[in-house]
């Protein structure tokens, strides 16, 4: 992709592949504060999404009733 794009965006070379560049990045360098100074607040993404998750799988209940069933499968009773 980048041996195409140089080629027909910048009118270099002859559109074959060319090599991706070597990246070296050690464990942790792409957060964006390092462990030691985040606050005792602050959680990830995947933390937060299960957060979410759980509190969303709280809301959820079961039909009991058939007019339960029949109901969600006409829009939800649940909303």
């Amino acid at each position: 992709m980048y041996g195409w794009m140089t080629r027909h965006l910048k009118g270099i070379g002859d559109g074959s592949p060319t090599p991706e560049p070597k990246l070296n990045r050690k464990i942790g360098s792409c957060e964006g504060l390092a462990e030691e100074f985040r606050p005792r607040t602050h959680i990830s993404l995947p933390q937060y999404a299960r957060q979410l998750a759980g509190e969303a799988m709280k809301k959820q209940v079961e039909p009991v009733h058939p007019e339960h069933w029949e109901s969600e499968a006409n829009g939800g009773w649940r909303t």
